[in-house]
């Protein structure tokens, strides 16, 4: 429940909005693909997943380690022969 209501942001209430326009209108012309259209929409928005099924389609950033971090990069000079 605490994950349903904490986290709202753009997309999350886009996607909701879609959703929910989609289902009405599936409903309304009596289109069951629009309607699953909605549902879909309505799930990711309710859920907070985007279209990859992870959490708003974002790639986790790449940790690099300590040691590598602090290595100091060296120039390699080349030698024309």
């Amino acid at each position: 429940m605490k994950a349903l209501l904490s986290g709202w942001h753009f997309m999350r209430f886009f996607r909701l909005a879609f959703g929910l326009f989609f289902l009405i209108e599936g409903f309304k012309s009596k289109d069951w693909a629009m309607g699953i259209v909605g549902g879909w929409f309505l799930y990711q928005a309710v859920t907070n997943t985007g279209c990859c099924g992870t959490t708003a389609c974002a790639a986790p950033p790449v940790r690099q380690s300590k040691e590598v971090s602090k290595q100091r990069i060296e120039t390699i000079e080349y030698t024309e022969i």
